[in-house]
């Protein structure tokens, strides 16, 4: 398969692998901060940040720890916004997320055509 329109701009020349190409962009979509599908609420004149996306998925330092109804259904958010961003994934699942304060963990196992992985995320919250 071959390199996504942004990976054609911005990695001339490079070979990268379908893999690659899927973790970085969900590496992307985890830091984005808000800007991907972000909402303008007409109050503030600007991107609302705490629900990032229209379905309502709010930053996973946001999460809490302790309600595990609540985890269950960021998982469900987290892999809906995944698949949708995403196109070349054939499943997600989340094997788990961990909020470290400003910093959160979260490891995916991730399905593609040719094969299937698991691979760790650390992404930033964006204040």
């Amino acid at each position: 398969m071959g390199k996504t329109l942004f990976e054609k701009l911005t990695c001339v020349g490079e070979s990268i692998t379908l893999q690659q190409s899927v973790t970085d962009n969900i590496n992307r979509i985890l830091n984005c901060g808000g800007v991907l599908d972000a909402v303008d609420n007409g109050e503030s004149g600007g991107v609302v940040l705490n629900s990032i996306y229209r379905n309502g998925l709010a930053a996973v330092v946001d999460q809490p720890s302790v309600n595990s109804a609540q985890q269950d259904q960021y998982r469900a958010n987290l892999v809906k916004l995944l698949l949708q961003f995403e196109p070349r994934l054939k499943s997600v699942s989340v094997n788990h997320f961990i909020n470290q304060g400003l910093q959160s963990v979260c490891s995916l196992k991730i399905e593609l055509s040719c094969g299937e992985f698991e691979q760790e995320f650390v992404f930033k919250q964006v204040v």
